[in-house]
C-alpha cells in the first residue's frame, strides 16, 4: 500500500507540471458538460481485523457537472486547461450489514497528462469533499465496523484516467482509482476506508477544443519563499469514547517555483505538540523525563500546486524525534492539506497529517509569509 501511494504521489506531481501558455480556442468553445460514472473494486484493509469488512465488491455510481478551463486564469494554462466541477457519489462500501453506504459530495479537478490527439487524451482526477455515512461503529449494535466511528467523514479521490472523445459532445472514459474515507482521528476506531476501484463514463456537453498556444503570461516573480505555520485542532488516541486530546503544531517552511511560479518545492522544520503523546508512552510502559520530551520533531520535503488564490500542499517527512516511533513504527509522517490565500501575506491552513494510510489527526490555522 506504500508503494502505491508513493506511485499515485509521483503521478500527482508530474501531472501538475506545466508550462505558461496563452490559448486561443481554433473552434467554439462550450465550457459546461454533465457525465455519469460507475464504480467497481474492493476494499484494501490494513489491519487483520478488518478482513471481515471485505464481503463483496464495493459499488458506486456518480453525477458530475463540468466546467472545463479556457485558459482565462494563469493556472489555468499553466496546467493545460484542466477541468473542474463537483460531483455527488451513492458507494456501497462492500458490506452492507455493517458498512452500509456513503453519500458523498465533492469538488474535483482533471488535470490533462499528456497533449489531447484527436480521440484520446488522459488526465490525472483529484477529487476531495465530504462524505457521510449512516451505519457507524458501536460497541454493541456495530463493532465490527473498527473502521468508521462518525458519521462526517473526510473522502479523497485520486485516479488516472483514458478518455475517447466519440464526437464534439460526447466522450467515454475509464480509469482507476484510489478512494480513501477518515475522520481525521476526532474519534476511535478510526482506521479508515481504503478502496481500489476502476471506473468507466460517460460525459456529454463541452469538450475541450483545440487550443493554439501563443506567448508567455506574466507570472509571479518571486522566488525564495518563508513561511510560519501555525495550527491546532484535537483527536482522540486511545479507546473508543476515551478522553479528547488537544493538538498543535508550528512550521518554518521555505519554498522555491520549479517549472513554472504555480509548482513550488521546499523544506520545513516541524514542531508537533500532541497531548495523547503521554498516554501512549504511560501505556505502553516507557518513561520520559519532563513534557517537553513529548514533542515529536520531524523535517518535511514540500511540494505546492496553486490553483489561483488556493494551493494544494504536499509534505513527506521523517521524526528526528519522537519517542513513540519504535512503539508504532512511525518513523515518517505526512501532510495532505489547502491553503486559500486571504491577504498577499496570510493564507488560511487546513490539513491532514498521516501516518501513510492511518490519519493522525487535523490542522486548523495560519500560514504567515515572512520574507519577502
Amino acid at each position: 500500500m506504500q508503494r502505491l501511494y508513493a506511485i499515485i504521489l509521483t503521478i500527482l506531481i508530474l501531472s501538475f507540471r506545466g508550462w505558461a501558455i496563452i490559448p486561443e480556442p481554433t473552434e467554439p468553445f462550450n465550457n459546461q458538460a454533465l457525465s455519469f460514472d460507475f464504480y467497481w473494486g474492493y476494499l484494501q484493509y490494513h489491519h487483520p481485523e478488518m478482513a471481515a469488512l471485505k464481503q463483496s465488491p464495493a459499488q458506486a455510481i456518480r453525477v458530475s457537472l463540468i466546467q472545463n478551463t479556457s485558459g482565462d486564469k494563469l493556472w489555468q494554462s499553466v496546467y493545460r486547461f484542466p477541468a473542474v466541477g463537483v460531483s455527488y457519489m451513492l458507494m456501497d462500501l462492500g458490506h452492507s450489514n455493517t458498512l452500509g453506504n456513503s453519500h458523498v459530495l465533492s469538488p474535483f479537478i482533471a488535470v490533462p497528462v499528456v497533449r489531447q490527439t484527436k480521440r484520446f487524451s488522459s488526465d490525472f482526477y483529484a477529487g476531495a469533499g465530504i462524505g457521510f455515512m449512516p451505519k457507524i461503529y458501536h460497541p454493541l449494535h456495530n463493532s465490527l465496523n473498527t473502521a468508521i466511528s462518525t458519521h462526517i467523514n473526510v473522502y479523497v479521490d485520486l485516479g488516472l484516467r483514458v478518455n475517447y472523445q466519440a464526437s464534439p459532445n460526447l466522450g467515454f472514459y475509464g480509469g482507476g482509482h484510489l478512494v480513501h474515507f477518515s475522520n481525521g482521528s476526532v474519534k476511535k476506531p478510526n482506521y479508515g476506508l481504503n478502496y481500489m476501484l476502476m471506473s468507466v463514463g460517460v460525459r456529454y456537453g463541452g469538450i475541450i477544443s483545440k487550443m493554439e498556444h501563443n506567448g508567455l503570461p506574466q507570472q509571479d516573480d518571486i522566488k525564495n519563499r518563508l513561511l510560519l505555520t501555525f495550527s491546532g485542532f484535537y483527536k482522540e488516541a486511545l479507546d473508543y469514547g476515551g478522553p479528547k486530546y488537544n493538538v498543535a503544531s508550528g512550521s518554518i517552511e521555505y519554498s522555491y517555483p520549479l517549472w513554472s511560479s504555480l509548482f513550488r518545492v521546499g523544506a520545513s522544520l516541524d514542531y508537533m505538540c500532541d497531548q495523547s503523546h503521554g498516554a501512549i508512552l504511560e501505556r505502553n510502559n516507557v518513561a520520559y523525563k519532563s513534557d517537553w520530551e513529548l514533542a515529536k520533531l520531524g523535517v518535511a520535503a514540500n511540494a505546492e500546486i496553486i490553483l489561483d488564490r488556493l494551493s494544494l500542499i504536499l509534505h513527506f517527512g521523517g521524526y528526528y524525534h519522537n519517542l513513540s516511533r519504535d512503539i508504532r513504527n512511525q518513523w515518517v509522517y505526512q501532510r495532505v492539506g489547502l491553503r486559500y490565500q486571504l491577504t498577499p501575506r496570510l493564507w488560511a491552513h487546513l490539513a491532514l497529517k498521516t501516518h501513510w494510510n492511518l490519519a493522525d489527526y487535523i490542522e486548523l490555522g495560519l500560514a504567515v509569509k515572512v520574507f519577502p
